[in-house]
């Protein structure tokens, strides 16, 4: 009985150590970008990063209302803040990066804050774009994202390769379990 009751504990832990999750890494880079407030247009790359093939839709909300960084605010169209601001509406990345290139006119002056969204159906990104006037335009930019995602191609090989060594993990104990299975029972009716 002993036997049984520790063969059954092994095979819940063994069902229980698959691995049924998988995910999508995605990333854009950098996360913010600076722009003069100029009436000639100016052009900057960002870097849309996926290890799957994906989708990506863009679109463009400013903010009137505060100086906050809280998506919520930012609710209005690019027209009306006095800003042209092109890009292509969508992009596919497939198991690699694509540069999307960003370029921004201002027609009003005046300091201007916006989020450029990057929405597909396995993920939401956002890169958060000022349009500044005078010496406060010569701000650098923030890269929260870049120096993670610099090597994606490494890193889309490494997870694939931790793939195949998890699959062979997993063959590997399932048949220590079955030998532990077979002399406990052989154990047991030789007993």
């Amino acid at each position: 009985m002993r036997y049984l009751i520790l063969s059954a504990i092994l095979l819940v832990f063994y069902v229980f150590s698959f691995y049924f999750v998988s995910a999508v890494e995605v990333g854009v880079s950098p996360a913010e970008l600076v722009f003069p407030d100029s009436e000639s247009e100016e052009c900057k790359e960002i870097k849309l990063m996926s290890n799957y093939k994906t989708l990506f839709n863009l679109n463009d909300k400013w903010n009137i209302i505060s100086s906050s960084r809280n998506p919520v605010f930012y609710n209005v169209n690019a027209d009306k803040v006095g800003i042209e601001i092109i890009y292509d509406r969508q992009i596919v990345v497939d198991n690699g990066y694509e540069m999307v290139d960003i370029c921004l006119k201002s027609v009003k002056k005046g300091n201007k804050r916006g989020i450029l969204f990057f929405e597909s159906n396995s993920a939401s990104l956002g890169v958060r774009i000022e349009v500044l006037s005078g010496k406060i335009a010569e701000k650098e930019n923030i890269g929260i994202t870049g120096s993670i995602v610099e090597n994606l191609g490494n890193s889309v090989n490494e997870s694939i390769d931790f793939k195949n060594f998890l699959f062979y993990l997993t063959g590997v104990n399932f048949i220590l379990l079955f030998l532990l299975v077979f002399f406990l029972y052989r154990k047991r009716s030789l007993a």
